[in-house]
């Protein structure tokens, strides 16, 4: 369930196996290039295999959501910029 940034360089995804969220840069080309992959969040997300990834641009925030087929908690990733270019 990967999902674009807002400006388009980068590819946001998690890691099923080991339920982190993931940020790698993309730069245009024929073929793009793949820059390597970061950590953004360490997890364990609550979901791994059943989010929805997507960005709040009024507020500036990265949202990740669990799947409707699952109960539990919500888990909200704030500050998630300030992991940008670890």
């Amino acid at each position: 369930d990967p999902t674009w940034s807002p400006d388009g360089k980068d590819l946001y995804y998690t890691r099923p196996a080991s339920a982190e969220l993931m940020a790698m840069s993309v730069t245009p080309g024929a073929p793009p290039t793949f820059g390597t992959p970061r950590r953004i969040y360490g997890g364990p997300l609550e979901y791994p295999s059943a989010h929805s990834i997507d960005f709040d641009r009024k507020n500036n925030r990265l949202l990740v959501a669990p799947s409707y087929a699952v109960l539990g908690d919500l888990s909200v990733l704030v500050n998630w910029q300030s992991r940008i270019g670890d």
